[in-house]
């Protein structure tokens, strides 16, 4: 895991850029789902208000829209259930950045890891592909 680290990031800045772009990833999709989540309450409100509209006039409230107003109880519980396991996600993408920026640091200054890396670097390469 080590040598994979460093192969992979040349500097801490690569990291914590790399960081970033996964970070946004999930940013980006907690805003979508916000914005669902806006029109799946708009929805529901609808309704509901729909639904007191019978109930106000003495009528049953018809089956259909009382299966709505569940669909979209369920999808809001759902919606907001998947922002907040997002916001976990980006607690532990900042998390295993941080530790690959600890891990990167401890490695470079290491004299053994700087011997190994030095010597990875100037080992030749495989064998060239066959055409």
């Amino acid at each position: 895991r080590d040598q994979a680290l460093l192969q992979t990031f040349t500097t801490e800045r690569d990291i914590e850029l790399k960081r970033d772009r996964d970070l946004q990833q999930i940013e980006l999709g907690i805003a979508n789902n916000q914005s669902i989540l806006k029109n799946a309450e708009k929805r529901l409100a609808e309704n509901r208000a729909r639904a007191d509209a019978f109930t106000k006039g003495a009528k049953p409230i018809p089956d259909g829209l009382k299966q709505d107003i569940e669909s979209d109880e369920n999808e809001k519980r759902r919606l907001e259930s998947l922002i907040g396991q997002k916001h976990q996600e980006l607690g532990v993408v900042r998390e295993k950045y941080d530790d690959y920026k600890r891990r990167f640091a401890e490695l470079r200054s290491s004299p053994s890891m700087s011997t190994c890396s030095a010597q990875a670097a100037a080992s030749p390469p495989g064998p060239a592909p066959k055409k």
